[in-house]
């Protein structure tokens, strides 16, 4: 929240930077608690959609997905926006929610990796229409019945020039070329602050060579960057 009395600016719009660069402690509160307004708003007219949805009974008989996009920094890690080589949950981990008609596993969640990309074959299967042959996602319907969807040991995927790869244990983010490696042990570390890549390289030379098999290769190099790698 915002502190009593704030009289500055709103800012709205987080820059890709380092939050101390252009905004103060008390403005970098004031840029939380305006997005905390926007989801606020987002969430009531949601609610007044819902209520419209179930007035005319079509929740009787129809499925609803929700889903985000990415996350944003707002101090987080030091950073504000969309940084590349800070994919920790607070950018890659993307809500959704399933909600079936019938209510099957209604209030239930699941650490199961699923993916964007496991949408449609999620909605087709729920509708009952065939999955494409060229859609590799996963239908995630089965978790509706306390069910596992089949065997996805890792999750990875990647903003501009880096990319990450995460399992139950370790999270791992690096570059494109595989340089700039961070490593994170998750039982030991679950907010992601301790770089221990030094102490387990066998570890992200795993990792990495999981995701390497996984796309056939290193994802692409991009010219220029965005932001550039900081060493901690």
């Amino acid at each position: 929240m915002t502190s009593p009395g704030y009289t500055g600016p709103n800012p709205g719009t987080a820059r890709y930077t380092r939050w101390e660069t252009y905004l103060d402690e008390d403005e970098l509160r004031q840029m939380r608690a305006v997005y905390a307004a926007a989801l606020t708003i987002t969430d009531k007219w949601l609610g007044d959609f819902l209520g419209q949805f179930r007035e005319r009974g079509l929740h009787e008989n129809t499925a609803i997905v929700f889903v985000s996009d990415h996350g944003i920094l707002l101090g987080d890690r030091g950073w504000t926006g969309k940084v590349a080589q800070e994919l920790h949950p607070e950018l890659i981990q993307v809500p959704c929610v399933i909600v079936h008609p019938d209510r099957r596993g209604a209030g239930e969640t699941s650490p199961w990796f699923g993916s964007t990309h496991d949408i449609a074959p999620t909605l087709l299967s729920l509708a009952g229409v065939p999955v494409p042959r060229g859609m590799d996602g996963v239908d995630l319907s089965p978790l509706l019945d306390g069910e596992q969807p089949g065997e996805r040991p890792f999750a990875y995927g990647g903003y501009f020039n880096h990319f990450f790869v995460r399992t139950d244990h370790w999270s791992y983010v690096a570059d494109n070329r595989g340089d700039h490696r961070e490593l994170y042990d998750l039982t030991l570390d679950p907010a992601e602050v301790v770089n221990v890549a030094g102490e387990n390289r066998d570890a992200h030379e795993e990792l990495h060579a999981r995701l390497v098999e996984t796309i056939g290769g290193l994802p692409p190099y991009y010219e220029g960057e965005a932001v550039a790698p900081v060493k901690r």
